[in-house]
């Protein structure tokens, strides 16, 4: 072999050397950005579930702070008229940073509407606080209008920190847990996702009456900006744009006042705007079991708001029915995650057995129980009643796995250490003996340990659609009818 042929082998290694370095120095930062990237619910991961959805597959695009995803329900959309809605904001998500969402996702899509929620045109700081710029912008792939998006978002001097993105996030080894390492942070709530936050708690509210105010107070100078320029950007696109403002009890005149500033700059752009903060008596929406909070609306406050909403759109604009169609049924598997997390809501809540039941009916669930000292016939017909399983097959049970309509038992002869993983969650059932002999049954659920009491059955519920602990309670011997908690 020549000189000249040495060197060219010796060349072509050294770029197959190097093209190998680069590939794996390329999978390394693609791990490192992956499990140190910051991960939320809110913001960045309604952007990136919404790159996930199949090409013009949104029908109505719902935009805005969590005003919009918390209060406007594309399940309900989907289950009363089988629309295809996404919820694409983030909390306290300014409008510049609503412009820039909204031009990313027509890259994507092509919506038959866009629903504009306008709380945040009461806005009226020039920048974001850290934490809210980092979850309206990081969701976003990069790209010149990301860059615009962040430059809008932040002063100046702090452009790079976030440009570079891992400035931000690079120190979180502390901060690091199961959910950075896995897709979609191990949970099932995102597989599906249409971007809709399922509020499940509630709170009685004072709801002030804002219909007696009639003047008006501008939107801060960089808010009436970018609010123009969405629907600007939707008249160009040739969309049709409904601003609309959800009911929140906090609501202040000063807030009403811009409202209807709002509603005069819509009717420059003959664009309909409707303030539901006025129409408390049309949606049925009540201030005692309605909200969670002093901005949000529940899951219940949420389904009159929406079927208001839908029906107005399915009134004036040609929406397509999709159920049925292979294309969206994600669709159909978030409104089926959306429902049962409605209905998981009402667990801890069950005071009785019975209760309880009426539950269980609802859909299968999984179930843990242990026997402790010695449950008595009172304790083991609330059981049976629950679970379906006879009394006989109760009679010597201390440790039961009920999964699938079917119970496996262990009895009194048995001795048992059995770890059962679902999902992110990891079930230990134990029956083991003490130092004097006595028998000792436990349930763990990662690694705490849920007896409630001593006398009766000790019961996890778990559902498998949601991949959540439902409820912890126990049925007590001198109490068997009633459900026994914790706190109790």
């Amino acid at each position: 072999m020549t000189q000249h042929s040495l060197s060219i082998s010796n060349f072509k290694k050294s770029i197959l050397k190097f093209i190998l370095f680069a590939l794996l120095l390329l999978g390394a930062v693609c791990v490192f950005v992956h499990v140190f990237s910051i991960k939320s619910g809110d913001g960045i991961y309604s952007m990136k579930k919404f790159y996930e959805q199949p090409k013009d597959s949104v029908d109505v695009l719902v935009l805005g702070s969590s005003h919009a995803y918390e209060n406007i329900s594309t399940a309900d959309m989907w289950e009363d008229y089988g629309i295809a809605a996404f919820d694409l904001g983030g909390s306290k998500q300014p409008l510049w940073n609503t412009y820039f969402y909204l031009v990313e996702a027509l890259k994507y899509q092509k919506p038959k509407v866009i629903v504009l929620e306008s709380y945040m045109t009461t806005y009226t700081e020039e920048y974001q606080e850290p934490g809210k710029a980092i979850s309206n912008t990081f969701g976003m792939r990069f790209s010149l209008n990301k860059i615009r998006a962040i430059c809008e978002s932040v002063p100046k001097e702090e452009w790079w920190s976030y440009l570079l993105g891992y400035v931000q996030y690079h120190s979180r080894y502390t901060d690091l847990s199961y959910a950075d390492f896995v897709k979609d942070q191990g949970d099932k709530r995102y597989t599906n996702w249409k971007g809709y936050k399922c509020g499940t708690l509630s709170k009685i509210n004072e709801v002030t009456d804002v219909r007696g105010i009639t003047d008006q107070i501008p939107m801060a100078e960089k808010s009436e900006k970018y609010f123009r320029m969405i629907i600007e950007l939707a008249q160009e696109e040739q969309i049709p744009i409904v601003v609309v403002v959800s009911p929140h009890a906090n609501i202040c005149d000063n807030d009403e006042r811009i409202y209807n500033y709002t509603e005069m700059v819509c009717a420059e752009y003959e664009v309909p705007f409707i303030n539901y903060n006025l129409m408390y008596e049309e949606t049925g929406i009540d201030s005692v079991n309605d909200f969670s909070d002093d901005e949000h609306l529940n899951h219940v406050g949420s389904e009159k708001l929406t079927e208001c909403l839908e029906e107005y759109l399915v009134s004036n604009f040609e929406l397509t029915d999709h159920r049925g169609d292979e294309k969206w049924s994600s669709w159909d598997a978030d409104a089926v995650y959306v429902e049962r997390t409605r209905i998981n809501s009402g667990f801890r809540r069950m005071g009785s057995v019975q209760d309880e039941c009426h539950l269980m009916d609802e859909g299968k669930y999984d179930m843990f129980i242990c026997a402790d000292g010695t449950p008595e016939e009172g304790a083991k017909e609330q059981l049976s009643q629950l679970s379906g399983i006879s009394i006989d097959m109760l009679e010597d049970a201390q440790i039961i796995y009920y999964h699938g309509s079917k119970a496996t038992c262990w009895n009194s002869d048995t001795q048992i250490d059995l770890a059962i993983e679902l999902d992110q969650h990891m079930f230990r059932l134990v029956r083991e003996t003490d130092e004097e002999g006595n028998a000792i049954n436990q349930v763990y659920v990662d690694g705490i340990s849920k007896k409630v009491t001593d006398n009766g059955y000790n019961i996890v519920v778990y559902d498998n659609i949601t991949g959540q602990v439902v409820d912890e309670f126990g049925i007590w011997n001198s109490n068997p009818t009633a459900c026994i908690r914790a706190e109790e």
